[in-house]
């Protein structure tokens, strides 16, 4: 007998069903949180975190914990808004000028 497993992803803001997930992370008083979305959410947590962003340094913290390996909330965030908007992005690595300056432009 065949055994037919089915994986379907499901946005953690509204309870839909998804085509393409984002993982969505950021922190808040020291702790880490993260949700599943679709990028049209993504891009509207982005958004929201605008005026808070642009008044924000990163936080290093004292410099005895190790860099995290997950991504910075904002370059989610552009990375997500990139793919909407038909850029050609990698999950990974630095994100070009061109696709900073127009994300920052569009939003």
């Amino acid at each position: 007998m065949a055994t037919k497993k089915i994986v379907r992803f499901v946005d953690d803001l509204d309870g839909s069903e998804l085509d393409e997930a984002v993982t969505v992370v950021f922190g808040l008083n020291g702790k880490q949180y993260e949700f599943d979305t679709s990028p049209a959410h993504a891009k509207e947590f982005a958004q929201s975190l605008q005026k808070y962003l642009a008044v924000s340094r990163v936080a290093n913290g004292s410099g005895n914990e190790r860099p995290s390996k997950r991504a910075h909330p904002r370059t989610q965030a552009i990375r997500a808004w990139a793919r909407e908007n038909g850029y050609e992005i990698s999950n990974r690595g630095r994100i070009s000028s061109e696709i900073v300056a127009a994300f920052e432009a569009a939003v």
